[in-house]
C-alpha cells in the first residue's frame, strides 16, 4: 500500500470493507442503469475514485473509467 493511497489510514476492517463495495459496483450499475463511482475523501479536501462501474444493462454515460483520480470536492457536490 503506497503512502498516496488514500485508504492507507483507515483500519483493515474499514479497507476490506471498501474492497468489497468496490467489487460489486457493477452488481450496483446494472441494477441502477447508470455509472456508480466509490469515492473517498482526500487529505487536502479532494476525492480520490477508488473504482467505477458502468451499466452493461443500459448506455454508459461516460467514456474510460476514472479509477485512482482525484476529483475537487467542488466538481463534485453530491459526493462531498
Amino acid at each position: 500500500m503506497s503512502e498516496n493511497d488514500p485508504t492507507s489510514r483507515l483500519p483493515a476492517a474499514v479497507r476490506e470493507h471498501l474492497a468489497n463495495v468496490a467489487d460489486n459496483l457493477q452488481l450496483v450499475a446494472d441494477m441502477g442503469y447508470g455509472d456508480v463511482a466509490l469515492l473517498v475523501p482526500t487529505r487536502a479536501g479532494g476525492l480520490t475514485v477508488l473504482a467505477d462501474a458502468r451499466p452493461m444493462t443500459a448506455p454508459a454515460a461516460g467514456g474510460a473509467s476514472r479509477a485512482g483520480e482525484t476529483l475537487d470536492a467542488a466538481d463534485e457536490p453530491e459526493a462531498a
